[in-house]
């Protein structure tokens, strides 16, 4: 579908699918007129990004959250669509007599494709340029459970490397020889039993295999913190004994990538969710008449390209 030059300020939208559509319109609708669209985010464009800036303020303005956000994705995606592009050819939009640069330049071959895999990767997979907020915290979730499981395999494989618990001195105790006395998370045997009592006595020992690895891929999670902040160390102290686990082998170099990812992902969804909160309190400061102020813009720093660099990446030959 095309909507290239065409007049839409007095068209109804409502219930139409914008799937891929080529929205550079002489005029925008109404927000109320095109919010009930389905896929907004597929929105495209030709030339310029300008009638999706517009479209995307009027949302804004209106209360329109949802729709918003959708043509956020909307430009990025093509935004990013353009990087591509540049990857793969030498050649630059309206210009054939000097070929694109493969490294010295903003729009040589190796930007584009830091761009598009920066973007693809970090802000699209992830929160799709925060059109779903709550995304990077499932990918946390996801990433607990599977590495858990990672755990699990490597205690149940044998060999040196697997999970350690390692004991600090109980203030109870008045020995000090027990600081620092350390043990392999392993199954322990079984009692010679027979039947449905040894099932059930199998399950009880590999649960308790599976929590230890459960609680220290949670520990792992949060194992960056920031200053004062370290939910790593307050999880330690949920535990009736002091005690921390630490990790051989290649299981310590999965805990590695797990802090690293769960970092990123808990502060993406921080960041989108905060983002989304401003910008409703923005509209509801707009509709009531009230001073708006810079700092609650609802754009998304990680999420929202600038204009500028969006209008760039449409006109890449102009100066």
């Amino acid at each position: 579908m095309s909507l290239f030059g065409t007049d839409l300020s007095n068209a109804n939208l409502w219930d139409a699918d914008l799937e891929g559509a080529i929205f550079e319109p002489r005029g925008n609708p109404e927000a109320s007129d095109i919010a009930q669209t389905t896929n907004l985010e597929s929105m495209t464009y030709l030339e310029s990004p300008s009638a999706l800036f517009r479209l995307r303020k009027q949302f804004a303005d209106e209360g329109y959250r949802e729709q918003e956000r959708r043509i956020t994705y909307a430009l990025n995606r093509q935004r990013a669509a353009v990087s591509w592009a540049g990857c793969k050819s030498r050649t630059i939009a309206d210009t054939t007599i000097h070929p694109r640069a493969l490294l010295w330049s903003a729009d040589s071959n190796l930007a584009n494709c830091g761009s598009f895999i920066l973007n693809r990767v970090f802000f699209d997979w992830t929160c799709q340029y925060g059109m779903s907020p709550g995304r990077p915290l499932t990918l946390g979730v996801l990433l607990w459970l599977v590495c858990s499981i990672l755990y699990f395999a490597c205690i149940r494989a044998g060999g040196k490397g697997g999970l350690y618990r390692v004991y600090a001195q109980n203030i109870q105790e008045d020995s000090p020889g027990q600081a620092g006395h350390s043990e392999r998370i392993s199954p322990s045997p079984i009692a010679e039993m027979r039947g449905v009592r040894r099932l059930i006595q199998f399950f009880l020992r590999e649960w308790g295999v599976l929590r230890a690895c459960m609680f220290f891929s949670l520990m792992s999670a949060f194992n960056i913190g920031f200053r004062d902040i370290n939910f790593g160390r307050w999880l330690r102290l949920l535990t009736r004994q002091e005690f921390d686990i630490k990790a051989v082998g290649w299981a310590r170099v999965v805990a590695g990538w797990q802090s690293l990812l769960s970092v990123y992902f808990i502060a993406l969804w921080v960041l989108t969710y905060l983002a989304d909160r401003l910008g409703e309190f923005h509209c509801r400061k707009a509709a009531a008449g009230s001073r708006s102020f810079p700092i609650l813009e609802s754009s998304l720093v990680i999420g929202r390209a600038s204009d500028s660099n969006i209008l760039k990446s449409a006109n890449p030959s102009r100066k």
